[in-house]
């Protein structure tokens, strides 16, 4: 038991000691350690401050949007059970033909024609 306690200590240590990583700084050619939080809160904080100046400049111009799309705003997909996944598609074609191939499975089917 001391072993597994001992191996445990060293790991949540190295976990509180991660070194930061290189990270781009959006909106400057800036690259520089830091954290992974304080990236994401600073992207979170700029895309906040995006969202500000392009809702004031909507305003300012008067402008409708008038194609939002259906998604946004809407609330994400509902959870799936326990060990499934959202199926993933990749799509190529063949020839005439268009097919779907399913990620997972590899399962292709034929969806069209150009």
């Amino acid at each position: 038991m001391s072993r597994l306690a001992t191996k445990l200590a060293k790991l949540e240590a190295r976990k509180r000691a991660r070194e930061p990583r290189l990270f781009y700084v959006p909106g400057t050619e800036i690259i520089r350690a830091m954290p992974f939080e304080v990236w994401a809160e600073n992207t979170r904080r700029q895309q906040a401050e995006l969202i500000e100046r392009c809702a004031a400049y909507a305003k300012e111009l008067e402008v409708t949007d008038t194609h939002t799309p259906a998604n946004v705003g809407s609330d994400p997909l509902p959870a799936l059970p326990p060990g499934q996944k959202r199926p993933n598609y990749i799509f190529t074609t063949e020839g005439n033909t268009e097919y779907q191939i399913e990620t997972a499975t590899g399962r292709k089917v034929a969806i069209g024609r150009k």
